[in-house]
């Protein structure tokens, strides 16, 4: 009896060991946090990786992100941003966020106004 008390508290023991050793959560970004574009618009790419699945969201329609989403893996991705022509008088600004679980990285897009040729 004692043999399997020592037993079942050996693999308790080790379980808990092994949930202890998964990496703490990471999202990782290559690339600046700020993107300026001309009234023209264009694209600009930036790299992400995280060990934990990972969603990007824009705050501006005139701003989108392939692809929007990744699952868990150290290996870096490739992200586009594409922005739409600026067709107003004013200068715009928007937010993209790059989330996984917890953790947000924030990068910032400013747009020229739109300029007569």
């Amino acid at each position: 009896m004692k043999q399997l008390a020592r037993l079942t508290l050996l693999l308790v023991g080790i379980v808990l060991l092994l949930a202890s050793c998964e990496k703490a959560p990471y999202v990782a970004m290559s690339g600046p946090h700020n993107y300026n574009f001309n009234c023209k618009g264009g694209t600009e790419t930036f790299t992400v990786s995280s060990n934990r699945d990972w969603s990007i969201s824009s705050s501006a329609s005139w701003i989108s992100v392939s692809p929007s989403s990744g699952v868990a893996s150290d290996k870096e991705i490739t992200v586009t941003i594409t922005c739409s022509p600026n067709t107003t008088y004013e200068g715009r600004t928007a937010t993209i966020k790059v989330k996984a679980e917890a953790l947000t990285e924030t990068i910032t897009v400013v747009q020229d106004p739109w300029v007569e040729e």
